[in-house]
């Protein structure tokens, strides 16, 4: 009997998992591969595009371990299943969660997951942004986007015309429902924060690297400490 239940347990959740991944793919488009021939370098966040990802949708349903890559340009993210690449329905998705670090690698010993949420603000309603910190009095996030850039040049007589992608990346905080464009520098977040003398104290005996988000996590965290 108790190896029935088992049975029946497991095939319950294999049930639940192929409806969640049912409910992804009549949710999405179908996209093409290779959407973008003509123009040089890529919209994707990361350079070997795709990474296991934990997908919840707004109905709370939870689609775990799905290859999944983040396209800056449109702002969506795209799912692979087999040989069919499907782009998400924004709309019915709140969190994606990736189990590898902001460079695309395996998560370290304390390392979190990768994570991009939607609805922080009327802003970014319809539109998910990479959450660094999330505390009590506030919250960090930064938005990744791509944009097209048309350049031409002269060579040998002839002017050749090419496309490049680039990418823009800005950093937001939302403290007391105030939304506000952070610079990510030492001076320009002390200014924000205030408490320059035991920040900058911080800043020195911690080393703070800006570019790592497990460093400013360490010094959001400690500038909540003081207010």
């Amino acid at each position: 009997m108790r190896y029935l239940c088992f049975f029946l347990l497991l095939l319950v959740s294999q049930w639940a998992v192929a409806q969640s991944e049912d409910l992804i793919f009549v949710n999405g488009l179908d996209i093409n591969q290779n959407r973008y021939p003509d123009v040089k370098d890529s919209p994707y966040l990361f350079k070997d595009d795709w990474h296991p990802a934990d997908l919840l949708g707004k109905d709370m349903k939870r689609v775990p371990n799905m290859p999944t890559r983040y396209n800056m340009y449109t702002g969506e993210f795209e799912v692979r299943n087999k040989d069919k690449f499907i782009r998400l329905a924004t709309s019915q998705f709140m969190r994606i969660e990736f189990e590898v670090n902001e460079k695309g690698k395996p998560l370290a010993e304390g390392e979190e997951k990768f994570i991009f949420q939607a609805g922080f603000h009327p802003r970014f309603q319809d539109r998910f942004v990479n959450v660094i910190y999330s505390g009590p009095m506030m919250v960090v996030f930064r938005d990744y986007r791509s944009n097209i850039s048309e350049k031409t040049i002269q060579n040998v007589g002839e002017t050749v015309a090419f496309k490049r992608f680039f990418t823009k990346v800005e950093y937001y905080m939302l403290q007391g429902g105030e939304l506000k464009a952070i610079r990510n520098n030492k001076n320009s977040i002390i200014k924000l924060l205030g408490h320059k003398k035991e920040l900058e104290a911080f800043i020195k005996e911690n080393k703070t690297d800006f570019d790592s988000v497990s460093d400013l996590k360490k010094l959001f965290t400690f500038a909540e400490t003081l207010n």
